[in-house]
């Protein structure tokens, strides 16, 4: 099939990650694997997460300005300004030692908590309309 090619080369380096997991011989290549292709990879993803707040804050701010927005646009500055050292200031001191620990582990696991309760609650009643033969997502009557 066309693009079978990509899958090919996910499980291959799939198979080698586990590989050099599991076997107490391949302990060395860890850390090579972990800094030089995962940490650069989550930093790079992170930036382009950056980016992407930055620009959907500034895209909502011109389809709707309302409370919303502005807490959105500032939330996502202040995580930004917290997040990295600056030069010749290092961290910013109240955003980064006490704004940003707030924001990013009480306020943001919260709302993990609550996208995980409300997936949790969708599959039990989709599994549950499934059951009760109300819902038949393959066709039938």
């Amino acid at each position: 099939k066309r693009g079978a090619i990509y899958s090919l080369v996910l499980l291959v380096f799939m198979l080698i990650t586990m590989a050099v997991s599991i076997a107490p011989d391949l302990a060395p290549f860890q850390g090579v694997l972990l800094n030089g292709i995962m940490v650069p990879v989550e930093i790079s993803l992170l930036a382009v997460l950056a980016v992407t707040l930055i620009y959907a804050s500034v895209r909502m701010l011109r389809w709707k300005a309302d409370l919303k927005t502005f807490l959105f646009l500032i939330t996502a500055l202040l995580i930004l300004l917290g997040t990295g050292p600056w030069p010749l200031v290092g961290q910013l001191p109240i955003i980064g030692d006490v704004l940003r620990p707030f924001i990013s582990q009480v306020l943001a696991s919260g709302g993990a908590r609550g996208i995980l309760i409300g997936v949790a609650l969708g599959t039990l009643s989709t599994g549950l309309r499934i059951l009760f033969g109300t819902d038949r997502p393959y066709g039938g009557r």
